[in-house]
């Protein structure tokens, strides 16, 4: 019922030709898509949010974007392009000094370190992205305890205990521009 609702915002303001409003009405659908697992639809229906938010300037929409963009990769293990987009949003996010958009970004690019074998770097950067949540935001929800559970599962299973929880103290102590250096410098 969203998504019809989301259409029918879209429509009405695509009739008044409110461009802003009109790359917010695309963004939130191609978010209903990935939300639904239609991971695909949704890099589709990005692609001209993308284009327009770079056009307008709209960094932050950008890096909202980038950010979904990076998750649906994510879900269609394109690792390499989800890192790429990750660290985008995050680059966006700290140019534009949104620290709403750059934890999100932070937050969601370990997992694709992960799976291209950056366990150490991406551990390190789950804990900074934990403690920054925390710090910025509150209490972490349980969808997203879902997500750091899995994260650790993958990581204990390439590294020993002692050692995970050695680089997740040391993450948890990096500072805010070492942490987005570090995210940066990823290879892909």
């Amino acid at each position: 019922r969203g998504e019809a609702l989301h259409a029918q915002a879209l429509q009405l303001w695509e009739r008044l030709g409110n461009q802003h409003a009109i790359a917010s009405g695309r963004y939130n659908l191609a978010v209903c898509a990935q939300n639904a697992g239609r991971n695909v639809e949704c890099l589709e229906r990005l692609a001209p949010v993308i284009d327009s938010a770079r056009e307008q300037q709209d960094w932050r929409r950008l890096s909202q974007s980038l950010n979904v963009r990076g998750n649906a990769c994510s879900a269609l293990r394109q690792w390499p392009q989800a890192i790429r987009d990750y660290q985008e949003c995050i680059r966006t996010a700290w140019t534009a000094t949104s620290s709403y958009d750059l934890a999100f970004g932070l937050w969601n690019l370990p997992r694709a370190l992960l799976h291209r074998q950056q366990v150490e770097l991406a551990v390190r950067l789950l804990a900074f992205a934990t403690a920054y949540w925390r710090a910025g935001f509150g209490e972490i929800f349980a969808e997203d305890l879902r997500y750091l559970k899995r994260c650790e599962r993958i990581a204990h299973r390439m590294l020993p205990a002692a050692s995970y929880a050695s680089l997740w103290r040391d993450g948890e102590a990096l500072p805010l521009q070492q942490a987005v250096a570090l995210a940066l410098n990823a290879s892909a």
